[in-house]
């Protein structure tokens, strides 16, 4: 709230274009996505080099052929790999990275997150390197982020998809240690703010479900 309270002071006599770029976010900013991941493809399309950034993308692609279907990065990847040439994988990516902006978007609506917050805060994320990389390779953090951001878009539901939200959370589990325990931390957060909501048991059998797969991890 004082965070929040201060932006609305400091843009309390903004241009007209800020406010509309504020009130338009959830069609600018995910185009501003596009535009932003759009140029390391290009960049390395023009110079010959391969499309996807990083060694782990090819690490990725290289184990999803070996039909490692215990990890679920690879379970999504096979059957892309099967029907789509190798030539435009790089769309999957990209795709992740814009969809998860826009999931984040309705979260912080859903969360009643100010406008001018969730705008600048989604706008420094989407001009990171940290987003650029993620988004422009084959990353298990890309697809950690992206699941972590659907499963809480959907708990934060109140229609049937509400209860699919474990679904991408134990998927989330499953790329290493340490990104469990920062699912696992973000939704006792999550607990701890909305303790009398009507879906915080839910939230308990999730954390539950986490803490289960956390030992087996840590196993």
């Amino acid at each position: 709230k004082p965070l929040q309270n201060t932006l609305d002071h400091a843009f309390s006599h903004s241009s007209a274009l800020l406010n509309y770029l504020i009130h338009h976010q959830k069609k600018i900013l995910p185009l501003l996505a596009l535009i932003i991941l759009l140029i390391p493809f290009i960049i390395n399309h023009s110079i010959g080099k391969p499309l996807l950034n990083g060694p782990e993308s090819y690490y990725h692609l290289s184990l999803a052929k070996e039909h490692h279907w215990f990890i679920p990065n690879y379970l999504f990847l096979l059957p892309l790999i099967s029907y789509i040439p190798q030539q435009i994988l790089w769309l999957i990516p990209l795709f992740l990275g814009i969809t998860t902006i826009i999931l984040l978007i309705n979260l912080f609506e859903k969360l009643k997150i100010g406008d001018k917050l969730s705008f600048f805060f989604t706008l420094i994320l989407i001009s990171s390197p940290f987003f650029i990389f993620l988004f422009s390779s084959i990353s298990s953090s890309g697809f950690f982020l992206f699941l972590t951001t659907l499963g809480f878009f959907l708990i934060t539901r109140d229609n049937k998809y509400h209860n699919t939200a474990i679904i991408p959370f134990i998927l989330a589990t499953f790329f290493d240690l340490f990104s469990t325990i920062i699912l696992f931390l973000t939704l006792l957060s999550h607990l701890w703010n909305n303790n009398n909501s009507n879906h915080s048991k839910k939230i308990k059998i999730y954390l539950l479900i986490i803490s289960i797969l956390l030992l087996l991890n840590w196993l």
